[in-house]
């Protein structure tokens, strides 16, 4: 998925990033942080030790560290293990959380 692509997203997309590695995230996250307000999700999967370096990244980047700070890594809700199943559920378990939460604060 080529950065250039996250401008044709359509507005209030829940954005997961979860490519390869590191160098292939970081483009496509920097045009979604520069494009965040069109986004209801913004979220990348790593550790703890990853988003510190990201949002480095997203920094240098000239990203503002209030955008960096909406950043989701690591993604998910803070619950089971390392099992490949439980982050899954953890990371829907996140964007039912954040979906919901845009339904009541448009109420």
């Amino acid at each position: 998925f080529p950065s250039h692509e996250v401008s044709k997203l359509p507005q209030g997309t829940y954005v997961t990033i979860m490519t390869m590695g590191h160098t292939s995230d970081l483009p496509i996250l920097i045009e979604a942080m520069k494009q965040l307000e069109r986004f209801s999700y913004v979220g990348n999967i790593g550790s703890a030790q990853k988003a510190l370096r990201l949002h480095k990244d997203l920094t240098e980047a000239g990203i503002p560290s209030e955008k960096t700070k909406q950043l989701y890594c690591p993604m998910g809700e803070d619950f089971g293990s390392n099992a490949p199943i439980e982050i899954a559920f953890s990371i829907v378990a996140q964007l039912l959380k954040v979906k919901d939460q845009l339904i009541k604060d448009s109420k």
